[in-house]
């Protein structure tokens, strides 16, 4: 929401699941508000204002580079951040908090943007419509990303095997596949068998 007043954000640790640093935004103080409007200087109070940017980049970017210098400050160490697939955060944090972070996507936002092609190729491929098959497809693709995190090139690899797997060609699949399995079908795809649109074979 790149219209809200506040923003909030929270760093967990991978491995401790526990919160590791946090940060507030807040664009609007509602007792400085009412003292401007009655044209009196405000009580004394904590004001929770701090910030005067855009929405936007509350939201992700000056939030994330809060936290990670918070962390470092305090002696601790940020290696990778899991995150969404938005760039302009992890170049903040590269060009003002350290520039050796990586960045690794989380499961979810990879999922959603790995759907959201499927649904965009729908409109020209009719059997994209179909939600079984493309849960399918998807199924495929987090079995990939999720059996091969560590091995970059072992994704890629595994992810150029699921076209040829969905049209019936096992030779060369990966451990996610299941076609191995005594009276294998892929019951997902019309009519338990294989895609053969040549079409949507090659988009």
């Amino acid at each position: 929401m790149f219209d809200s007043y506040v923003g909030h954000a929270s760093l967990f640790g991978e491995k401790s699941k526990k919160i590791i640093s946090f940060s507030v935004k807040g664009k609007k103080c509602r007792i400085c508000a009412a003292a401007k409007s009655k044209g009196n200087p405000p009580r004394v109070h904590q004001c929770c204002k701090n910030w005067t940017g855009s929405a936007k980049a509350m939201m992700e970017p000056a939030m994330a580079c809060e936290m990670l210098e918070k962390v470092e400050t305090s002696g601790g160490k940020v290696e990778t951040l899991i995150m969404d697939n938005d760039s302009t955060t992890i170049a903040r944090v590269k060009a003002h908090v350290n520039p050796n972070i990586s960045k690794r996507s989380d499961s979810n936002h990879t999922k959603k943007g790995f759907t959201g092609a499927l649904v965009e190729l729908s409109s020209a491929h009719k059997v994209l419509r179909n939600v079984k098959v493309r849960g399918h497809m998807e199924l495929c693709f987090m079995y990939c990303i999720q059996q091969n995190k560590d091995n970059p090139s072992q994704i890629e690899t595994d992810l150029r095997n699921i076209v040829p797997h969905l049209y019936g060609e096992h030779q060369s699949c990966g451990q996610w596949c299941k076609s191995q399995k005594t009276g294998y079908k892929p019951k997902h795809l019309p009519y338990g068998k294989p895609l053969s649109c040549t079409v949507l074979r090659t988009a």
